[in-house]
């Protein structure tokens, strides 16, 4: 613009505050029901929302960070010095993980498990033994899980036993040769054994005979 004075004259820059947006991510919890906020520069800080109808399965909501690589959330209320994009931040649930050995000899430790962390890895179960039983494995409510199990709460991991299996063999010892032995019995320990009779009804044994 031109200007024109007749003495000597001071002219004094004139500076409008910068207004900025903030934009609010759900960061994988949704959208936001409000999306944003307009701060001027020098003006009230900007109280930042809460939840709001955000959610994430297995995950808390903590605050708003200025970056997805964050971890420390920014102070609400908050000033922006430029247009910014907030992200939630989810911060995974810690469940509690115990062991239940299942009537065995040993112990297995508790544990916690931090939802989104890598899965599982779940005991040998070497310090365990039970008498006639095989360990088989780990379980939740009865149905088997294997290694990189991801609980989703707190849950109760019980071990699997599997009963050892018998062979039960006849042996007819001083009989003639002409006497069959019982076929064999197979079973599993902890169940009852049907002891075969042999297949004739008389036996000789050193010229004496047995019924």
């Amino acid at each position: 613009a031109t200007y024109s004075t007749s003495a000597n004259l001071t002219l004094y820059a004139k500076w409008t505050a910068n207004t900025y947006t903030i934009t609010y991510n759900g960061n994988g919890g949704g959208t936001p029901t409000k999306t944003t906020d307009s701060f001027t520069y020098g003006g009230t800080a900007v109280t930042l929302p809460g939840v709001q109808n955000l959610a994430k399965s297995g995950y808390t909501f903590m605050g708003w960070l200025a970056s997805q690589s964050d971890t420390s959330t920014v102070i609400s209320p908050y000033s922006p010095t430029g247009s910014i994009t907030l992200y939630a931040y989810w911060l995974g649930n810690t469940y509690s993980i115990n062991y239940d050995e299942s009537g065995a000899t040993g112990t297995v430790a508790d544990t916690s498990f931090i939802f989104g962390s890598a899965g599982i890895t779940l005991p040998s179960g070497s310090s365990l033994t039970k008498v006639g039983y095989s360990f088989g494995g780990w379980a939740v409510n009865g149905s088997p899980i294997s290694n990189g199990y991801v609980p989703s709460g707190d849950v109760t991991i019980s071990a699997i036993w599997t009963p050892v299996s018998y062979s039960i063999t006849y042996d007819k010892n001083l009989a003639s040769n002409d006497v069959n032995s019982p076929p064999a019995t197979t079973g599993n320990y902890g169940s009852l054994a049907i002891i075969s009779n042999v297949d004739s009804t008389t036996v000789t044994i050193g010229g004496d005979t047995f019924v």
